[in-house]
C-alpha cells in the first residue's frame, strides 16, 4: 500500500466514522426530543389527575360534618319517636271519651 492510498483509506474511515458519530448525535437528540414530549404528556396527564383527585376530596364530607349529621339525625329519631308517643296517647284518650260521650249518649236514650 503506497502512502496516497493509505491517507486516502485513512480519510474514508475517519469520513465514515464522523458520518456514525453524526447519525448518532442525530439519532440522540431525536431520541432526547421524544422523552422530553413524553414527559410533558405524562405531565399534564398527572396534573389533571391530581386536580381531579383535588375536586373530588373538597366535594367529600368531613367527619366533623359527619358527626354533625348523625346528631342532628339521632335527635330526629327522638322526636319522631317521642312525637309518636305523644300521638298514641292523644288517640287513646281521645278513644276512651268517645267510649264515655257514647256510654252516656246510651244511658240517657235508654
Amino acid at each position: 500500500m503506497t502512502d496516497v492510498a493509505l491517507k486516502e483509506h485513512l480519510e474514508r474511515v475517519i469520513a465514515e466514522h464522523d458520518r456514525r458519530y453524526e447519525q448518532r448525535f442525530t439519532a440522540a437528540e431525536i431520541a432526547l426530543t421524544k422523552a422530553e414530549l413524553a414527559l410533558r404528556d405524562y405531565k399534564v396527564g398527572s396534573n389533571e389527575w391530581r386536580d381531579a383527585l383535588k375536586d373530588q376530596s373538597a366535594r367529600m364530607a368531613t367527619r366533623e360534618e359527619l358527626d354533625k349529621v348523625d346528631h342532628v339525625l339521632q335527635q330526629l329519631q327522638r322526636d319522631k319517636a317521642n312525637l309518636d308517643g305523644k300521638l298514641l296517647v292523644a288517640s287513646a284518650v281521645t278513644a276512651a271519651l268517645f267510649g264515655i260521650i257514647a256510654s252516656i249518649v246510651v244511658q240517657l236514650l235508654l
